[in-house]
């Protein structure tokens, strides 16, 4: 099979793939499509699948290794000038976040995430959907919903650049260690030198998308 067909099959499958399948075997199939994004020399397939494979990880509970898949997408959808593609990695940066009772940088990425287009289709929604019930409500309950509307509608008003600086910057903060994160703890923490929102349009150091490039 042509490699770069095989790709696009693995990646038009990988979401159904999460949903149906165990993560083992999906992630399976994911490190072969990897491997053939290698091959090819192509950065948007890469990301896409990136994508897929952050939420392999992330639903077993895994967020370490999802964080660095989704900031690796991020990064390479940043790097690439790829913007119709950030909503995803940032909803799953934001789940993340979640997860690790940073409430507000969740709320935050969730409505970064939105004004990106995501979810974009219905397979997408379905994700979104588990998403929220498994990450963002526990978040959103922790917070009071009058906190976290307005955390995510702060969110939704990002520029593009900013949200995704502000994105990785939590996925660095996150995957430092416990030492040197602010309060010392990863739980809770926020991200390192983007905790208030400055200049909201400005745009995002290359070196914070370069550091998760593989």
């Amino acid at each position: 099979m042509d490699s770069a067909v095989l790709v696009g099959d693995l990646h038009r499958a990988c979401p159904r793939l999460t949903i149906l399948i165990t993560s083992r075997e999906a992630l399976a199939h994911l490190d072969e499509a990897l491997a053939v994004c290698d091959r090819l020399g192509n950065p948007w397939w890469r990301a896409r699948i990136l994508g897929n494979l952050g939420l392999c990880e992330l639903f077993p509970g895994a967020p370490d290794r999802a964080r660095r898949s989704f900031a690796a997408q991020l990064a390479l959808s940043v790097a690439h000038g790829y913007r119709y593609d950030v909503g995803e990695p940032l909803a799953g940066l934001g789940a993340i976040a979640a997860h690790e009772a940073n409430d507000e940088v969740a709320a935050h990425l969730i409505g970064a995430s939105a004004t990106a287009g995501y979810p974009p289709g219905e397979l997408d929604r379905v994700i979104a959907d588990r998403l929220d019930r498994d990450c963002y409500a526990a978040a959103r309950t922790r917070m009071g919903a009058a906190a976290w509307s307005r955390a995510r509608s702060a969110g939704a008003r990002w520029a593009q650049a900013y949200a995704t600086a502000y994105a990785l910057e939590s996925a660095a903060c996150g995957a430092c260690p416990q030492a040197a994160c602010p309060g010392g703890s990863r739980r809770g923490s926020r991200p390192h030198a983007m905790s208030r929102p400055g200049i909201p349009g400005r745009r995002p150091p290359a070196s914070r998308a370069r550091a998760w490039v593989a």
